[in-house]
């Protein structure tokens, strides 16, 4: 996980997020599991991005 911070989040400020997923594979090992990975973008009430966080998520694959 990588977590950037470009400007403060204030009390009172309204926030919102933005999510995008980047990629998804299948785990190798575990063919029931898979990787997810998302890049998630905070920004406030003017639209001025605050902080970036990417990730990467272990998830169980629907049947």
């Amino acid at each position: 996980m990588d977590v950037n911070w470009y400007n403060p989040i204030k009390l009172g400020d309204t926030v919102f997020l933005r999510t995008e997923i980047t990629d998804i594979n299948i785990s190798l090992r575990d063919p029931r599991k898979g990787y997810i990975f998302s890049n998630h973008d905070l920004y406030n009430q003017q639209g001025v991005l605050c902080q970036r966080l990417k990730a990467k998520l272990l998830s169980l694959k629907r049947n």
